[in-house]
């Protein structure tokens, strides 16, 4: 007869356990923040009016290359075109391949 108890009791807890997960909300995973590249590839950054730290967003670009971009801004008036961004020190064809479709004047 113990037995019998201990075992319908177990069934029991065990039929508890079930219907509570069933009328339970389930756990949705909130969306992920996107990466840095990802942000970036969204909106195209403006060579004539981006900071040194909107640059530097930019895939391959640190301080010392969103420096020159500002310096050849700066002492030429501005980006006339896009492929002018491979007259500024630093920028080499490789670069500027990976760049060209994520800035704009």
């Amino acid at each position: 007869m113990k037995l019998l108890n201990t075992s319908a009791s177990a069934f029991a807890g065990a039929l508890a356990t079930i219907l509570l997960l069933a009328t339970t909300d389930p756990v949705v995973a909130a969306p992920a923040e996107p990466s840095k590249s990802e942000a970036s590839s969204h909106a195209k950054v403006s060579l004539n009016q981006a900071s040194a730290e909107q640059l530097q967003a930019l895939p391959g670009i640190g301080p010392a290359k969103a420096k020159a971009i500002i310096d050849y801004r700066d002492k030429n008036g501005g980006f006339k075109s896009i492929e002018q961004l491979d007259d500024v020190p630093g920028i080499g064809e490789r670069l500027m391949a990976e760049l060209k479709d994520k800035v704009s004047l």
